[in-house]
């Protein structure tokens, strides 16, 4: 039986940049439509947790609290 639960560190920030470009543009007119994200969403991270958790209602509170637990121990940096 194989563990699909084991995702290297490289797909991990893969997934994340992807969700966080995602979220980005479904939360563009609600959450950040008034900022300028760097070209690198990881380091955005910490703007986009604090904006959906803002402005996003309780769908952008769940969502950046599950981005949050994707990005496991690292998301206590982004604090």
């Amino acid at each position: 039986m194989t563990s699909n639960s084991f995702i290297s560190q490289k797909d991990s920030s893969h997934l994340l940049r992807r969700i966080a470009k995602q979220v980005v543009k479904d939360f563009a007119s609600t959450c950040f439509w008034n900022v300028r994200l760097s070209g690198d969403l990881l380091e955005d991270l910490p703007l986009i947790f604090e904006r959906l958790r803002k402005y996003g209602g309780l769908k952008g509170w769940r969502i950046a609290a599950d981005i949050e637990g994707l990005a496991g121990k690292e998301a206590v940096r982004w604090r």
